[in-house]
């Protein structure tokens, strides 16, 4: 039901990776192109992006992730941002997960809030995000407006940053609003409780101000680290990096 692509060998070290919003399981190309020679990488597009279809609850999609680390042998969950917390939230809901999993890597994700009120004004401001998108220039605004907040540091700056842009349609625009309506942090339950039952790094950017306070205030022991030179998008700013680091904790 759920689109995937995989690459590598099954027999090596299964990589299950999870995009972030208005990604697909393409984001992660430069990163699996080296790290198919030693794992197996399986990327996914999560609900309402790429060519997975949207749901009406994430039931459907914990039981498609379940079914799918249980086939596998004690993989790894790699999560940026959204995808991140997609899996926090599984595993919150599916505890039963922990002994099938090997670890945990959550990249820019948020672990939860803990103030109501915060949840409120989170969902109502993610159910509205997209909402005066109507066609592709408004679309292209919207980007060049979103790449710039103080989050993505100068992402903006990337060789590749045009094309990023370029490869988001109009098309997704209603599909990406759904899924956040359905993973809004507004949403999600605080699930830092499930940083404490399994091997974790929780890795963030030298410029995301924001991630890097929360990974200080993390009260667990995985283990967390910086990416010199990126802000929010720690494996498109700082490819090599992000690999360096993923091999000294697999």
């Amino acid at each position: 039901m759920f689109n995937y692509t995989t690459l590598g060998s099954p027999t090596d070290q299964p990589l299950i990776f999870l995009h972030g919003f208005m990604g697909n399981y393409q984001d992660w190309n430069t990163i699996t192109k080296t790290l198919k020679n030693h794992f197996y990488c399986i990327c996914i597009d999560l609900p309402g992006h790429g060519s997975s279809p949207n749901i009406s609850d994430k039931e459907t999609f914990f039981l498609f992730m379940k079914a799918l680390i249980i086939k596998q042998s004690s993989p790894y969950i790699v999560g940026y941002s959204m995808g991140g917390r997609v899996a926090l939230d599984l595993l919150y809901h599916h505890s039963e997960l922990f002994s099938h999993l090997k670890g945990l890597v959550l990249e820019s994700s948020h672990p939860g809030l803990h103030d109501k009120s915060d949840k409120q004004q989170r969902l109502i401001n993610d159910q509205k995000l997209l909402s005066s998108i109507s066609d592709q220039a408004a679309l292209q605004f919207f980007l060049q407006k979103w790449y710039r907040v103080p989050l993505f540091g100068n992402i903006s700056s990337h060789p590749d940053f045009k094309q990023l842009i370029q490869n988001k349609k109009v098309s997704s625009v209603q599909n990406w609003q759904d899924s956040l309506d359905c993973w809004s942090l507004g949403r999600q339950e605080d699930c830092s409780s499930v940083l404490q039952e399994l091997s974790t790094y929780f890795i963030y950017g030298e410029h995301d101000l924001k991630y890097r306070q929360i990974a200080k205030t993390l009260k667990c022991e995985c283990k967390t680290h910086v990416i010199k030179g990126a802000a929010h998008n720690t494996h498109y700013e700082q490819p090599n990096n992000f690999i360096e680091v993923l091999l000294n904790f697999f």
